[in-house]
């Protein structure tokens, strides 16, 4: 993969993550994830004039390790001359489970987000965790909407979730924190096997990759972009201006540019289907590059050839041909 920097800059031009000039909050736990994260953010806020709020809750959970977790965040975010709002959690714990500390998590993300005009608090899920969730919905039992796993984006009450790290490998991030020294806290709790997504992470999925699919992190994560996809196209809206002649197909570009991410890329895959007659799924790489080029605008005509179609646009008119 690119430098990280420049992948989460594309992930924002792909899902409208965030516009120049916002304010941003990022939940900081101080492990190595959102760490990282705040790092590339913080290279990014540079030129895209934005503003970061770090938001750190101390749980109280692991005694003086906890304390020392707070203290990691608040000093690296000094380093980089980023404010840090921290909330400790007085509560008691004793019958918290992991949705009550979700909950306080992000009531509290909230109250950040209200108090510095922010409307987007960013976390750092990534592929793998995208994984996890995946196989942890599959073995409970789910339908669709769990098998969709992450959301790029989404919203909790008036406030958007966005997630830039979650095409990106833990391994890029591993190598991203060794490149430019980022600090960060290990949590000794991600080793406990009483939690089920625990086991999942560490005797699962590493007996998955070696006696089964040594891309199945990567293999997983695709499936549960492609439900996100298939759920879009199953519900799409009129494309009123489409024309499809059997062996091309247009429509506007207007129009398809008011349709949010997930249709654009359902849409997109249901045109393959449409020319090509196909059973099989569009390539990931097609409805990607479509999608790019439709939106782009550095010229008024740009054509291109991408799985055995011809992808053209002309001012408003985008038209999709068979070679």
């Amino acid at each position: 993969m690119q430098n990280l920097t420049k992948h989460v800059q594309n992930e924002n031009a792909l899902y409208d993550l965030w516009d120049r000039g916002d304010v941003l909050v990022i939940g900081l736990s101080g492990g190595r994830d959102s760490m990282c994260l705040l790092d590339v953010m913080h290279r990014i806020a540079q030129k895209a004039d934005l503003t970061l709020i770090a938001a750190h809750v101390n749980y109280g959970l692991r005694a003086g390790e906890s304390d020392r977790d707070m203290l990691a965040v608040q000093t690296y975010c000094d380093d980089l001359g980023v404010s840090c709002e921290v909330h400790s959690v007085t509560t008691d714990k004793s019958n918290a489970t992991e949705a009550t500390w979700r909950d306080i998590r992000y009531d509290f993300f909230a109250d950040v987000a209200v108090t510095h005009g922010a409307r987007t608090i960013l976390t750092a899920h990534h592929q793998d965790d995208q994984a996890e969730t995946l196989l942890l919905h599959l073995l409970r039992g789910s339908g669709l909407r769990g098998l969709r796993g992450i959301l790029p984006l989404s919203t909790r009450g008036d406030l958007r979730i966005a997630r830039p790290f979650l095409h990106v490998p833990r391994t890029d991030i591993d190598r991203h924190i060794l490149s430019f020294a980022v600090p960060y806290r290990d949590d000794v709790s991600n080793q406990d096997s009483q939690f089920t997504r625990n086991r999942i992470r560490n005797d699962l999925l590493p007996l998955l990759t070696e006696q089964y699919n040594p891309q199945i992190i990567s293999s997983l994560a695709y499936t549960a972009e492609s439900i996100q996809a298939e759920m879009s196209s199953s519900s799409l809206p009129p494309f009123w201006d489409l024309a499809d002649t059997g062996t091309s197909l247009t429509f506007s570009r207007t129009t398809f540019l008011t349709c949010d991410y997930p249709t654009q890329i359902g849409l997109l895959r249901h045109f393959y289907a449409l020319l090509t007659q196909s059973d099989y799924d569009a390539p990931r790489s097609f409805a990607l590059e479509c999608r790019k080029v439709i939106v782009s605008t550095k010229n008024k005509h740009q054509q291109i050839t991408v799985s055995d179609l011809i992808l053209t646009c002309k001012n408003d008119i985008v038209e999709l041909a068979l070679l």
